[in-house]
């Protein structure tokens, strides 16, 4: 992953608010991407569907 997306995801996930500088494609880009992330003390985290306990650290 880009440290754009990695920045954009983290926004994102932080106050469901999009960059201004997106297209609307990389809008939507991100808001499929964030199903699969979660944000946890500021660190990214991917969502483990085997352990939902366990995420991965991205």
């Amino acid at each position: 992953m880009d440290s754009g997306t990695y920045f954009s995801l983290i926004q994102y996930l932080t106050d469901f608010n999009m960059p201004k500088y997106l297209t609307k494609e990389q809008q939507q880009m991100i808001k499929r991407k964030s199903q699969y992330f979660i944000l946890i003390n500021g660190q990214l985290y991917k969502k483990n569907r085997i352990d939902p306990q366990r995420p991965y650290k991205v």
